[in-house]
């Protein structure tokens, strides 16, 4: 209740959603991102804490997560700042609280540039040894990101739509 609440008094007025969702879509994908994510949590780290810190981390993607950026306004960043005042004590003040994942190794949010791997680069072309152009790809904050919000929702047959 905490959390939902809080969250929905918060976007009623002053956001933008790149499309409209509803309020039962938004406590669905709370439900499916936990779904998704405690099962990784070791069972020994498992405490009262961690799962609150879960819990903030898929309500934080799923009230804010569909908020709209553009050229002349950015309410993922309101957003941001308003979810940590009012709930986030716990994540580290650089940033925005999008730019951090819950690590149950550490029992902290962690950056997500700490999960980009390096790239290794290989020859262009379509010779030996080459790879095809549209063959490339190269990791960033952000396919980091959404391929682990994916991933923890396709692997309990739950659907996602990114815009």
């Amino acid at each position: 209740d905490r959390y939902v609440e809080t969250l929905v008094e918060m976007t009623r007025r002053g956001y933008k959603e790149v499309t409209s969702i509803r309020l039962i879509n938004k406590v669905s994908t709370i439900i499916y991102l936990l779904e998704g994510l405690l099962p990784s949590i070791p069972e020994d780290k498992l405490t009262p804490e961690s799962i609150e810190m879960v819990f903030a981390f898929s309500a934080m993607w799923a009230f804010g997560g569909p908020m709209n950026v553009d050229k002349s306004s950015d309410y993922r960043k309101k957003f941001s700042e308003d979810f940590t005042s009012a709930f986030g004590s716990k994540f580290p003040k650089e940033g925005q609280i999008f730019d951090y994942f819950y690590s149950a190794e550490t029992g902290e949010y962690v950056h997500w540039n700490t999960q980009v791997p390096k790239h290794v680069y290989s020859p262009i072309g379509n010779k030996a040894g080459e790879n095809p152009f549209n063959s490339i790809f190269v990791e960033t904050i952000e396919t980091v990101r959404m391929t682990f919000l994916l991933n923890s929702l396709a692997r309990n047959d739950k659907y996602a739509m990114f815009v």
